[in-house]
């Protein structure tokens, strides 16, 4: 009976023993199938994580590559306009140069008709002062052959003639001055001259009216010592010079300050006080 309880107890821990090992392998098997799903999920999430990385960087490469379009179509933009704007001046200038080099050639085109034109009218000038020089010389001829034959027919040469009638003439005016004199002295004591002279100046000094004023002569001027100084500078030069022309005396005064006019031309007076008024001015 012991043994059959021993042998129930040795069962019963065999069962225990392979129960533990099964559920042991049972649980190393839900283990190992847990570490699979884990690693399948680890490794799907990894996957996904590799291809959100992916796409992340596909959206990037995209979004760059689409700011590099915007900013390569932007600047391709920029340079067209500035290349219009370029190609917009360079088209101006190439037609104000045309119109400048159409400008100029009409302006040569002028230039050239009446440069034609001036050497048409110098060639016609010329050509009349060809014509009027040769008949010129023929009138020239002419007169001198007409004079020659006038000399010959004359027996006398224009020269001659002209000393004979000059002298002719002088004679004529001469006798008719030599008569009017005699008649002067003929007539000069005549009463009826000497009332014809007073009624003369009686109608000439009624129509006279205008006021008048004679300035008084000046004989003595007072100049100033720069004035009196310049005059007897260099030797006296321009105090010599104004007596020779004057044909006065110019005197100085002791201070050197004033100078005396003396003689009797009264004009040679006033020339002198008006030369001396303009140096002191």
């Amino acid at each position: 009976m012991l043994a059959s309880m021993i042998i129930a107890v040795v069962a019963g821990l065999a069962i225990a023993v392979f129960t533990a090992v099964l559920a042991m392998r049972a649980a190393a098997a839900e283990a190992s199938r847990g570490a699979r799903r884990l690693v399948e999920q680890a490794r799907g999430e990894a996957a996904a994580a590799v291809k959100a990385a992916e796409l992340e960087g596909a959206a990037v490469r995209k979004a760059a590559e689409a700011a590099a379009r915007e900013e390569s179509y932007a600047a391709r933009m920029a340079a067209d306009g500035e290349l219009a704007k370029s190609e917009a001046a360079v088209l101006a200038r190439a037609e104000a140069a045309m119109a400048r080099e159409a400008e100029l050639a009409a302006r040569e085109e002028t230039i050239a008709q009446q440069a034609e034109q001036l050497d048409q009218l110098q060639r016609e000038i010329q050509s009349r002062r060809d014509r009027a020089g040769g008949i010129d010389r023929d009138a020239q001829a002419k007169l001198k052959t007409r004079r020659t034959d006038l000399e010959a027919r004359a027996g006398v040469s224009a020269q001659e003639l002209m000393s004979r009638l000059g002298k002719a003439w002088l004679d004529d005016a001469r006798a008719r001055a030599a008569a009017m004199v005699r008649a002067v002295d003929q007539t000069a004591a005549d009463p009826a001259h000497e009332r014809e002279a007073k009624r003369v100046l009686e109608i000439a000094a009624t129509r006279y009216h205008h006021h008048y004023l004679t300035e008084r002569a000046m004989n003595n001027l007072r100049v100033g010592k720069d004035m009196v100084a310049l005059l007897l500078d260099n030797g006296s030069a321009m105090h010599a010079a104004l007596e020779r022309v004057s044909g006065l005396s110019l005197l100085v005064n002791d201070d050197k300050d004033a100078v005396r006019l003396d003689g009797l031309d009264g004009v040679g007076k006033e020339m002198v006080r008006r030369a001396l008024g303009r140096l002191v001015k």
